[in-house]
């Protein structure tokens, strides 16, 4: 990202740090990350996917990519994924007009399914 738009990699890095702290307060946590809770609610997004994209009875999509970071001081290894960079990985969790549902920020790419090292937003 930092070479798309001029940005330095450290800014890159402390933006990404920024934005995960503040999605991690309990005020965004209710407010805009949720599942939804009745059946309506889905309902209307199921609607949404199959009039968007023709895709009938989705709920929600998932995807994941690996956040670029600076090179770590402490525990460098855990930060080192199978490409040789360093990265988090995040998976989110969305529907048809890109609210979030789940968010999940591995601290160690490596050891993704390690879940005490994983922070569920």
């Amino acid at each position: 990202m930092s070479y798309l738009h001029g940005l330095c990699q450290a800014s890159v890095s402390n933006a990404v740090k920024e934005v995960t702290i503040a999605m991690n307060t309990q005020r965004i946590l209710t407010k805009y990350i949720r599942f939804p809770q009745t059946q309506q609610e889905r309902n209307t997004i199921i609607n949404g996917f199959s009039n968007k994209f023709g895709f009938p009875g989705v709920l929600s999509c998932i995807d994941c990519t690996h956040v670029a970071l600076i090179q770590p001081t402490d525990h460098e290894e855990r930060f080192l994924n199978r490409k040789h960079y360093h990265s988090r990985n995040v998976q989110i969790v969305s529907h048809a007009i890109l609210l979030i549902f789940f968010l999940l920020f591995c601290w160690s790419c490596m050891y993704y399914k390690d879940y005490s090292i994983c922070l569920v937003l």
